[in-house]
């Protein structure tokens, strides 16, 4: 977070939120554990608005913004043939 800190200063860091599926590297960047949002890599999907990935996207668009997307991604998943609903592990 160096590179963060010298362009903006050190109260930087508060500012930013870790959403990654390697936690412990995130630590190892200065970030504190409550900044850090998980994203396990045994969940298939891990990439969805569903997951902490979708945090970020929240807070870009807003949550009325969010909640009318995620309705949306619900009700495509639902009109998908079983077949095409499947998971994919994640890739070694």
């Amino acid at each position: 977070m160096a590179w963060l800190s010298n362009g903006i200063g050190e109260a930087a860091i508060d500012h930013v939120i870790g959403v990654t599926a390697e936690p412990e590297r995130a630590r190892s960047l200065g970030l504190p554990e409550e900044r850090i949002l998980e994203v396990p890599l045994g969940v298939g999907g891990r990439f969805s608005l569903g997951s902490a990935v979708g945090f970020p996207v929240m807070v870009a668009i807003g949550p009325e913004a969010f909640h009318e997307v995620s309705r949306g991604c619900t009700s495509s998943m639902s009109s998908r043939p079983p077949n095409r609903r499947k998971k994919t592990p994640p890739s070694s």
